[in-house]
């Protein structure tokens, strides 16, 4: 009976050396390892913004897939449809945008930024109406490749219309309409990086 009394206080002895195996687990992030950046956009449509720097900073991608509308598409300015082969923004729909974001994140491991409108958030123009908005105003994005390398600057002027959707407000038109000072536009480091057949 000794033995048994001795091998159970040894075995709890052990159990709280280790930490308690009743001890409360630190929550899981979000969106498969993504950081707890996700704001539910089901309230207001600039929310949207939040998710999409949210999903292109983190190293998943789910937080920018959920802020893409069903029926997502990406209207380049005329001038950069003009620096690629004929056909290159034809068809830009969600998935497009993906295969690009993929290929965004793994040429830039380094820290990856958008802004959208000025320093506050706040776009030149902007409507809001029941389930959809629409604001114009620019995006600065900054993308570190990694190691020592200097970053990419790409901005630009555009309009995004916003819709809402089953799961909130999602974005579902980015249409880039001047640029900002001698930047690529976000036109052109789509068209750089799309594969095509």
């Amino acid at each position: 009976m000794r033995n048994v009394v001795f091998t159970g206080l040894m075995i709890v002895v052990a159990l709280c050396i280790a930490g308690c195996i009743l001890d409360p687990r630190d929550p899981e992030e979000s969106g498969g390892g993504e950081p707890d950046c996700w704001v539910t956009p089901d309230r207001n449509p600039k929310d949207v913004f939040l998710n999409i720097q949210c999903g292109l900073k983190s190293i998943g991608n789910s937080s920018y897939e959920r802020s893409l509308h069903p029926d997502f598409v990406y209207i380049p300015r005329l001038q950069d449809v003009a620096l690629f082969p004929e056909g290159r923004f034809d068809g830009w729909t969600k998935e497009v945008e993906m295969g690009v974001l993929e290929r965004i994140k793994g040429d830039y491991q380094g820290s990856r930024s958008i802004r959208f409108g000025d320093e506050n958030g706040i776009f030149d123009e902007e409507s809001w109406e029941g389930e959809k908005a629409e604001y114009e105003g620019d995006y600065m994005m900054v993308l570190y490749p990694g190691g020592s390398a200097q970053p990419d600057t790409i901005k630009g002027r555009a309009r995004f219309k916003v819709e809402s959707h089953s799961k909130g407000y999602m974005l579902k038109e980015w249409e880039d309409i001047d640029i900002s000072g001698n930047y690529p536009t976000s036109g052109y480091l789509r068209g750089s990086k799309r594969e095509t057949d």
